[in-house]
């Protein structure tokens, strides 16, 4: 077996005997050497190589051409080529005296022969878009041993087609002169020549003097890449008028090696004023990257009680609505090391500090409508101060379209220990997979673990999970429960929405997901407004650590919700998710929609 590899990020031939399992090298050098294809006796190697148009002195480099080695002597001997453009892909006549290959003399790529005897060229097809592999040198022609048939490929409609050619007369081909190659890039009548020309083939004039060249250490000065869109809104519901606004730059130097990234947002709502900050730099000057991150965001989330007690001598109906605050400080240290373009390990640790504040909003009502109590209180706990450490193994082959990845797989497997005011080992397993079994149409797959396992992963200053978030499970959001679906607790429970809570999840989530227009066969498969449709079912289980999931033998069972999602790219802004979803573990509860500004999972 004879196949090009590469030693030093060098490209050289090696031969490979399946029976001793001998490996012979056969070119050593700084040259290409590429496309081996065994000639019919098993003597001779046709190959593509740049040996014979390089010049390595003035790094001058030259198009690809074809050549020849006696694999007893090891002697190469350079084939007759056409002198514009590349000549690769080489395949031998089913006689072994000839050599059809690939070439793009004329700008475009068609297939030619060569009769190795007479060094005369001949040209088999002249398609106007070319013969085409999925990258310039990728091969895209393939000849039969035992028959006169080639086999080419094209790109035609978006898509790659497969085409034979069995005439022996175009097998045969027209003959060109060597001498007067036509060139696509030329006027009708021009000519490769002139002083533009030649100081194109000229690698050495209007270089500075070595000896006098003055050299400047390179230093990094960080430029304004972008700002996001700054915004601002306001607005009323429920809990009171809110305020937000926010904004974020990104810097970076010349070579791309440090980036800055900042972002600043302020907001008030529910009584709250927020402030939330994140300054990150990255370092990329070497293979493993280091960053640092000093960030502060806080976190309002809300549950909801209710009953029936005796206030004054009266009975009295009590909603309770209870909003949690977490602000969030930390300093980390990052470090990435890449294996290969799509896998990489994470480690990193830092110092973070969460600070605590309770705001309680209590009203009643008598039996007959008339609100006695409209009470509201605030609380402030001792924040945690924690030490934190992270190790992941993160793969991502996956291609993404313009709303959701399409194809290709990733995960991310992650252990977080925590050591300080309370002690817990957070457990990450995120694994997903895209297939496309019909063209455009995407299955995509997840199923995600995370866990707070340990002494402190269920103290009470931590909230607890939830299950409900929209990219998680659909038709629980917190915002879409009522009182009336808890029922009447003598503890004020909401069991309907508390079995959302706990110390660790676990996550389904299968979705068939196709851009609109491509269903109808358009070429153009996203459209100028790229939209995406879809099918979906979610499930997913909260549970602690004195309880187990069904699935497990214990008593704490699946939520699901199905539905149909639709995405919209905002003009590359955002993502905006529109899901109609059915709660199927809420009986009270109807189909309704939900807007996220959300790209699919």
């Amino acid at each position: 077996m004879a196949f090009s590899g590469l030693v030093g990020g060098l490209s050289d031939l090696f031969v490979y005997d399946l029976q001793t399992k001998d490996l012979r090298r056969l070119t050593s050098d700084a040259y290409a050497d590429l496309q081996p294809a065994w000639s019919p006796d098993g003597k001779t190697i046709a190959f593509v190589t740049d040996r014979f148009s390089t010049n390595l002195d003035s790094l001058n480099a030259g198009n690809y051409r074809l050549a020849l080695m006696d694999v007893a002597s090891g002697e190469i001997k350079a084939l007759p080529s056409l002198t514009a453009g590349k000549n690769i892909n080489p395949q031998w006549t089913r006689d072994g005296k000839g050599l059809y290959f690939l070439s793009d003399q004329t700008g475009i790529t068609n297939i030619y022969r060569l009769d190795v005897a007479s060094s005369e060229i001949y040209q088999i097809t002249d398609l106007v878009g070319g013969v085409s592999g999925i990258t310039s040198l990728s091969p895209a022609l393939s000849s039969a041993s035992a028959a006169d048939r080639l086999a080419y490929s094209v790109f035609d409609e978006d898509r790659y087609e497969i085409y034979t050619i069995e005439s022996t007369e175009r097998l045969a081909g027209s003959r060109i002169l060597l001498e007067e190659p036509r060139t696509a890039a030329l006027i009708p009548g021009g000519k490769d020549q002139g002083k533009v020309v030649a100081a194109q083939a000229d690698p050495v004039t209007g270089l500075a003097d070595a000896a006098t060249f003055k050299k400047t250490p390179y230093k990094a000065k960080f430029g304004l890449d972008y700002i996001g869109q700054p915004y601002l809104g306001g607005g009323a519901g429920p809990y009171g008028a809110f305020f937000s606004g926010g904004i974020s730059m990104a810097f970076s130097d010349m070579l791309g090696n440090h980036s800055l990234g900042t972002m600043f947002q302020i907001d008030r709502s529910s009584g709250y004023t927020d402030v939330a900050g994140v300054v990150s730099y990255v370092n990329r000057s070497r293979r493993f990257n280091w960053g640092v991150e000093v960030d502060q965001i806080p976190y309002v989330i809300g549950g909801f009680n209710n009953g029936v007690t005796t206030v004054n001598g009266q009975q009295t109906y009590i909603e309770q609505t209870t909003l949690y605050r977490q602000v969030d400080r930390g300093l980390s240290l990052r470090g990435y090391y890449p294996f290969d373009s799509t896998l990489r390990v994470e480690i990193g640790a830092g110092f973070r500090n969460i600070g605590f504040d309770t705001r309680v909003l209590t009203d009643g009502f008598l039996l007959n409508g008339q609100q006695v109590i409209s009470d509201r209180q605030s609380q402030s706990f001792p924040g945690l101060n924690m030490f934190q450490s992270t190790a992941a193994l993160v793969k991502d082959t996956s291609v993404f379209g313009a709303t959701s990845p399409i194809m290709g797989q990733r995960f991310r497997l992650d252990v977080s220990p925590v050591l300080g005011t309370i002690n817990y080992t957070g457990i990450l397993a995120d694994v997903r997979r895209y297939v496309m079994p019909i063209r455009p149409v995407t299955i995509a797959a997840r199923v995600l673990h995370y866990g707070r396992y340990g002494s402190g992963g269920e103290d009470s200053r931590l909230y607890p999970l939830f299950l409900g978030y929209p990219d998680m499970v659909r038709g629980y959001d917190t915002g879409s429960f009522s009182a009336s679906e808890c029922g009447t607790q003598t503890n004020g429970s909401c069991p309907v929405f508390d079995r959302m809570l706990g110390s660790r999840l676990l996550v389904g989530n299968l979705e068939v997901r196709a851009p609109l227009l491509g269903l109808f066969g358009k070429r153009n498969l996203y459209g100028p407004i790229p939209v995406e449709i879809g099918a979906f079912f979610d499930s997913g289980v909260a549970w602690d650590s004195t309880s187990k999931p069904k699935l497990f033998g214990g008593d704490r069972q699946l939520v699901r919700s199905t539905g149909a999602v639709a995405r919209v790219n905002m003009f590359g802004f955002a993502v905006l998710q529109v899901d109609w979803v059915k709660p199927l573990d809420r009986p009270g509860k109807q189909a309704f929609f939900e807007f996220n500004l959300l790209t699919g999972f």
